[in-house]
């Protein structure tokens, strides 16, 4: 269960890809979408979707009535053997609807995104175990429940790739960022200040698109990188746009987990990342498959693109990147979850 999103996320790619695993496997699963995407076409890719009502009341008491019913209804019809709620407003409903019923499924939460970016991060405690992205989620919700037992980490998944090209030692630096232009949590600014302060030839190509995209563009021009920065837009497979890669920078303050770090592992791109109190840590290995720098420590992560510039044959080895992504391939995490889910049922298989 989820309230209705954007269509163009990391949530969106991992729920296509987690409930086309579950079924190939013979689970069946029911998405229930609290209201249509703003960019729906994703939809169209899950097996077995359900949208809530599209015209609701204004008044928000009305709006949840009406997100309860429909809930009551699709799940007193499916009989589910878990319910797991992507969203803090499901958990909310899915216990709503569990006590309106008297059913005894179990409740989960899925979150993908750190507890402090949500509104109603205490709704957390409406589920009875947890499925976390990351450690730092997972450490998180512990926090949040004052226990520790039934949170599972079980990371997000990725599909397994075919390496992707790098630059010839002889041709400039290739860095890429790819992600939602949201510079208040993405911090885009500092990769550009950084890089501002590299004197030597680099590029630097975004894919994304987002409410701050017209800001970084001036702020690009002001730090006269502008001809050097190539910006791409939104694509639906970043991977084949951006040609071959150095590195992937995300300087972000808060993640849940960072699906595209993963992406850039199992294609061999190693990875700078800040180090925030997420995903990012489970993620890269120091000087195996990246490098990790302090939030907002423009000089820190200077330090690391201007060692890169001037010595591109110091990045890892492309096969020895992508083999540090193996656990976070989908039918890992599949497992992980599976194994989860289980202790719902006494051990009985899921």
């Amino acid at each position: 269960m989820s309230a209705a999103v954007g269509g163009r996320g990391g949530i969106e790619r991992v729920t296509t890809l987690v409930t086309d695993e579950l079924e190939s496997r013979g689970h069946h699963v029911r998405v229930l979408l609290f209201g249509p995407s703003r960019h729906p076409r994703w939809e169209e890719h899950l097996v077995d979707r359900h949208v809530g009502p599209q015209n609701l009341h204004r008044h928000l008491l009305c709006r949840w009535l009406d997100i309860v019913r429909w809930s009551r209804h699709r799940i007193r019809e499916f009989g589910p053997d878990v319910v797991i709620g992507m969203t803090p407003s499901a958990l909310v409903v899915s216990r709503m609807v569990r006590t309106i019923t008297r059913l005894s499924y179990p409740i989960w939460s899925w979150l993908h995104e750190a507890l402090s970016q949500l509104d109603h991060p205490w709704a957390i405690g409406y589920a009875d175990a947890h499925l976390a992205i990351s450690s730092g989620v997972g450490n998180d919700i512990a926090k949040r429940i004052g226990r520790t037992e039934n949170i599972h980490v079980v990371y997000n998944p990725i599909v397994n790739a075919h390496l992707q090209s790098r630059p010839a030692l002889h041709e400039q630096v290739h860095f890429v960022y790819i992600g939602r232009l949201d510079n208040s949590v993405k911090r885009i600014e500092d990769i550009f200040r950084s890089l501002a302060l590299v004197r030597q030839p680099w590029l630097l190509s975004i894919v994304g698109d987002g409410e701050d995209g017209q800001l970084l563009r001036n702020l690009a021009e002001d730090l006269n990188i502008a001809s050097r920065v190539r910006w791409l837009g939104w694509s639906s497979e970043p991977w084949d746009v951006v040609g071959p890669v150095s590195a992937l920078v995300l300087a972000s303050i808060s993640e849940g987990f960072g699906v595209v770090l993963a992406e850039a592992l199992v294609r061999g791109v190693p990875i700078i990342a800040s180090a925030c109190a997420h995903g990012p840590r489970d993620i890269v290995q120091p000087n195996l498959n990246g490098w990790l720098f302090p939030p907002r420590n423009i000089s820190a992560l200077h330090e690391i693109l201007l060692r890169i510039v001037n010595n591109p044959q110091e990045l890892p080895e492309a096969i020895t990147v992508a083999a540090t992504g193996a656990r976070f391939h989908l039918a890992n995490v599949v497992d992980r979850m599976l194994e989860a889910l289980g202790t719902s049922f006494s051990g009985r298989d899921i």
